[in-house]
Formats: C-alpha cells, sequence, structure tokens
C-alpha cells in the first residue's frame, strides 16, 4: 500500500511525535493508506505520485488519526512517501509548515491544489 504500511507509519509517528505518541484511531492510518491507492472504474483516482501523495498529506492531517502531534506527523510521513517513491520533496522547512497549514485551515481543500505545491519546480 502506497509505498507505506500502517507498521510503517505508527514508526514514524513514534520517531516524530515521540516513543510515547498515541494513535486515536488506527482506522483512520489503514483509510489514508488505502484512499492513496483507490481505483475507479479501472483507473487510479490519484494517477501520479504527487497526487498520491497529496492525498496522503490531507487524509492524515485532516482527520487526525493521532492524539496529538497531526500536523508534523502528517507532513514527515508525507516526505517520506515521496522519498520511497523517488521523488524527495524539495519544500523547505516554512514551505511544508504553510503547506499543512493551509490543508488544516481550508485554504487548500483538493488534492490537486495539494500535489501543484508539492510538485518540484519546473
Amino acid at each position: 500500500m502506497a509505498g507505506l504500511s500502517v507498521e510503517d507509519l505508527v514508526e514514524i509517528a513514534r520517531r516524530t511525535v515521540g516513543r510515547d505518541m498515541r494513535v486515536r484511531d488506527v482506522g483512520l492510518l489503514s483509510a489514508a493508506l488505502a484512499r492513496v491507492d483507490a481505483r475507479a472504474l479501472g483507473l487510479d483516482v490519484y494517477p501520479d505520485v504527487d497526487e498520491q501523495a497529496a492525498a496522503l498529506l490531507h487524509s492524515l492531517a485532516t482527520t487526525a488519526p493521532l492524539e496529538s502531534g497531526n500536523r508534523s506527523f502528517a507532513w514527515v510521513a508525507t516526505a517520506v512517501y515521496l522519498t520511497r517513491r523517488g521523488r524527495p520533496t524539495t519544500l523547505t522547512d516554512e514551505q511544508a509548515v504553510d503547506l499543512v497549514t493551509d490543508v488544516l485551515t481550508g485554504r487548500l481543500e483538493s488534492v490537486a491544489a495539494i500535489a501543484e505545491r508539492l510538485r518540484p519546480p519546473a
């Protein structure tokens, strides 16, 4: 699934949030990964790596699967996903914070808009 497993996400959360982090709903982790790999009418819903990463970021950031630390976790999980897919992020820390904030506040609601911010400059 998505180049990541639920176990990978839990380990990323531990390393990002701390060993004492607590998962609020493991089903939300599983659902985020399933969304990345979604297919409809015989086609990938998110056909490229940036859209897949955007779907992962949106799901993890907006559903808050951890008891705390969801912002940083959502970003690090997305960055790990991109790296595993062979396209490490080019965002600065400040750009990453702005991106996650824009997703959480609703300034960026669509996967396409999030993916556009994740794409490296041409």
